[in-house]
């Protein structure tokens, strides 16, 4: 009997005692973004409830004060945790709409843990105190984790500068913050040199980007190709024409170009109709280096033509750097200006 009562005695110990070890956190929400929805819940996920972030048992309650508060389950060693919204495109973000790492708080170490949200990730931030610049889409070519940089007038057109390259998010995305300022950003993408700079689909040198800070806390940008890497490897490129709906069903439509000799009816050059209004050419070899053209029906008369009915500048296409190139006929010259007369 007494052995049974010491063991009954020492149980009851061990629960008191592994009741009063563990400890209560209260985290307290001060401050929440100007832009946070009037309504709906703000809830925290963590590894106490399996990273649930629309879990009903961890809704904050708002207080008088405007605080938002919940006390967490007892517990010993460390939390990690976010807030959100119900899901987890409303997760908290830093003040510039970026990703944070999990919030941690050590059981025991203080009764209530202050935060503040910044941001959230689905209206985005209000008060960043630069521009995050990140590149939604880099050329296949690009070598994995190359070096990039922003060569802008904020340092010079430096090509290759430390302070301007860029970083790599969680997502593998390229980004670099730039302080606010009141002078325009120009800027273009190199990976170290004038040689490696960022060029457009036909691999042509493009104009500087251009960006005035004002509301905008996120810029995204797309590089199309790297003046020193040509995208493909096939030398076929194919063009399709769309063509005004009034073209003769009768007629052939060729390429004029500086290949060859700008020839007006080279049946290397003549295009295959798809339909009424698309015909297609292949190039199975063309050169290398970069050429003009115009589309025709024959004859300089029946040339294509701008919106106003006046001859178009030439076409210009790059080689290797793309292998379908889709254009646009408006016009032709003939039919325009006899629409005049």
């Amino acid at each position: 009997m007494k052995n049974n009562i010491w063991q009954n005695t020492g149980l009851i110990w061990l629960l008191v005692f592994g009741l009063f070890s563990c400890n209560n956190v209260t985290l307290v929400v001060r401050n929440l973004p100007e832009n946070t929805p009037a309504e709906g819940n703000i809830f925290v996920a963590g590894n106490f409830n399996h990273w649930n972030p629309s879990d009903k048992t961890f809704i904050l309650e708002k207080q008088a004060n405007g605080f938002y508060t919940i006390t967490l389950p007892r517990g010993l060693g460390f939390v990690d945790y976010k807030l959100t919204r119900g899901d987890w495109k409303t997760v908290e973000q830093d003040a510039c709409g970026q990703d944070i790492d999990n919030r941690s708080l050590e059981y025991g170490a203080q009764d209530s843990v202050f935060v503040d949200v910044e941001s959230w990730a689905d209206v985005g931030p209000t008060h960043c105190p630069h521009v995050t610049v990140i590149i939604d889409q880099l050329p296949a070519t690009t070598p994995p984790n190359a070096p990039i940089y922003m060569a802008s007038n904020f340092n010079d057109w430096g090509d290759a500068d430390k302070e301007y390259q860029l970083v790599q998010n969680k997502k593998g995305q390229y980004y670099i913050r730039i302080p606010r300022s009141g002078q325009e950003l120009s800027f273009k993408f190199t990976r170290g040199s004038w040689d490696t700079e960022e060029v457009n689909q036909l691999g042509e040198t493009i104009e500087n980007r251009n960006f005035m800070f004002g509301k905008t806390d996120t810029l995204r940008v797309h590089i199309d190709n790297w003046k020193d890497l040509k995208p493909c490897t096939n030398p076929t490129i194919t063009i399709i024409a769309k063509i005004p709906a009034n073209t003769p069903r009768n007629e052939d439509i060729y390429m004029a170009c500086d290949q060859n000799g700008w020839n007006l009816q080279d049946p290397r050059y003549k295009f295959v109709r798809q339909d009424a209004t698309h015909c297609s050419l292949t190039l199975a070899n063309p050169l290398e280096n970069n050429f003009e053209y115009k589309i025709t029906r024959g004859s300089w008369d029946k040339q294509e033509a701008t919106l106003r009915g006046e001859q178009s500048e030439n076409r210009k296409l790059a080689c290797g750097w793309m292998d379908t190139l889709n254009i646009e006929v408006l016009k032709w010259y003939d039919m325009a200006n006899a629409s005049h007369e």
